[in-house]
């Protein structure tokens, strides 16, 4: 099987790009490097730097002819969404359709593609599945819902198959530090150098947090078992922000240091979705407990603060 990685040095693609070569599939990663990072990628792929606002990347993948595109390259911040909207747009929504065409002239390839859950759902006091009326609160969030209608009508009209992934907070190994978006690392980083952190929403906010290696896995066996359908990514538990700095400091072994601030333009207070869909779909779907998965991600960055 030919897949093809967009966002592939990144955090969440990198590791998918792991889990496809395991699974014994030609992969084809394509990424600007605007955030990911070279070093991420495994032996073995093809790597094109290349960006996906640039419509010749609808050339190229009707040239790679993939059987599967995990599209995974997008804007994520949501802070930075509300400072500069258009790029946002341009990168999610016009990507997307540059995507779309591709796969539209290859005439073949089915898109998975990874939306998200928190920024379209908007506060959750329970857990949101999939059928919950959208209700996005940020140009992110707008951009994403704007680009699953594309691939719905695409779909229709092109026949393009495809899976949405609306993904719940993601954690793990590889995970930029520089604070983009992945709260777990940039605890992780400030507790290693012994920095005081900032928690915000006064300790209170809320998310559901998955491994990221669930979600490689969700992805590889959600684009052959499911089709054409919205599925939420998620553990359907929450966890406070406040809570999970505190099981970092215990796993990592240092004294609690950190200030509480308001909650910050854009944000929500919580947020946790319903994943009945995902575990109905994948036969003995284990995923990984908030425990575990932090104690491998605090291992992970540990060996490396050691290399």
């Amino acid at each position: 099987m030919k897949a093809i990685v967009t966002g592939g040095a990144g955090f969440i693609g990198s590791n998918l790009t792991r889990f496809l070569l395991e699974k014994g599939y030609d992969v084809t990663v394509i990424d600007n490097l605007s955030t990911g990072n070279e070093g991420n990628l495994p032996e073995g792929i093809e790597f094109l730097n290349y960006d996906i606002t640039d419509s010749g990347i609808v050339n190229i993948l009707a040239e790679q002819n993939a059987d599967f595109v995990f599209h995974l390259a997008a804007q994520i911040d949501v802070r930075k969404s509300l400072e500069d909207p258009i790029y946002d747009l341009t990168v999610n929504s016009v990507g997307t359709l540059n995507i779309l065409n591709g796969l539209k002239k290859a005439g073949k390839g089915k898109i998975i593609f990874t939306s998200t859950g928190g920024a379209m759902y908007g506060e959750c006091d329970e857990p949101a599945d999939e059928n919950r009326k959208e209700n996005p609160e940020s140009p992110y969030g707008i951009s994403k819902l704007s680009s699953e209608n594309y691939i719905r009508v695409y779909s229709k009209w092109f026949r393009i198959p495809y899976v949405i992934m609306r993904l719940s907070n993601v954690y793990g190994p590889f995970q930029s530090t520089k604070g983009e978006a992945g709260v777990v690392a940039i605890f992780v980083d400030q507790i290693l150098k012994k920095q005081k952190s900032k928690i915000y929403g006064f300790g209170k906010m809320e998310r559901d947090y998955i491994y990221v290696k669930d979600v490689a896995k969700a992805a590889f066996y959600l684009s052959l078992k499911a089709d054409n359908e919205t599925v939420n990514i998620s553990t359907s538990k929450k966890t406070s922000n406040l809570e999970l700095y505190k099981m970092l400091c215990d796993k990592i072994g240092r004294e609690y240091d950190y200030e509480l601030e308001d909650i910050r333009k854009g944000e929500i207070m919580r947020s946790v979705m319903d994943n009945r869909k995902l575990l109905s779909k994948i036969e003995n779907f284990k995923l990984s407990d908030i425990v575990d998965g932090l104690r491998m991600t605090v291992e992970w960055y540990g060996n490396r603060e050691e290399e």
